[in-house]
């Protein structure tokens, strides 16, 4: 299948039957060529089995189909507040987050106050080595609109 299709989740089927042709020459029982084998149709072999034309082949049908599941992907990059003496002296940082979904798949973004919330729901980080926490927030925009919770 091409990539960068453009089509909604759901079942797809072919309209018509795959059609296989079979051609084969199986041994049953035999040495060098020589024995009872299972063929396909039409199946012609030379002496010693040199020389051999495969014939007609045998014919099967089969169904195509593919199933497209609805889905969706975050794309978020990691963000680095820098570095900074005093927690009063970090720059304010921009970064962003894409969501692609399958066509036609209703998704909602939502974002929590994170793992270490503080008094119920300032987002903050909590330092590694001890029980302290730097309080943040993310913004939709520039116009200092909170965005989640």
């Amino acid at each position: 299948l091409p990539a960068g299709q453009s089509v909604s989740p759901g079942v797809y089927r072919a309209d018509s039957p795959l059609k296989v042709k079979w051609f084969y020459s199986v041994p049953a029982v035999a040495i060098v060529g020589i024995g009872t084998f299972f063929e396909s149709p039409g199946f012609k072999r030379g002496v010693l089995g040199i020389g051999f034309n495969w014939g007609s082949g045998a014919d099967s049908l089969g169904s195509l189909s593919i199933t497209v599941l609805p889905d969706c992907r975050i794309l978020a990059q990691d963000v680095n507040f820098g570095t900074a003496a005093f927690a009063s002296k970090l720059e304010p940082v921009q970064s962003s987050m894409g969501i692609r979904c399958s066509v036609n798949t209703p998704y909602y973004v939502s974002l929590n106050n994170g793992l270490s919330p503080q008094n119920g729901n300032q987002r903050a980080m909590k330092s590694q080595t001890g029980n302290t926490f730097l309080k943040y927030d993310i913004f939709k925009n520039s116009s200092n609109d909170k965005w989640g919770r």
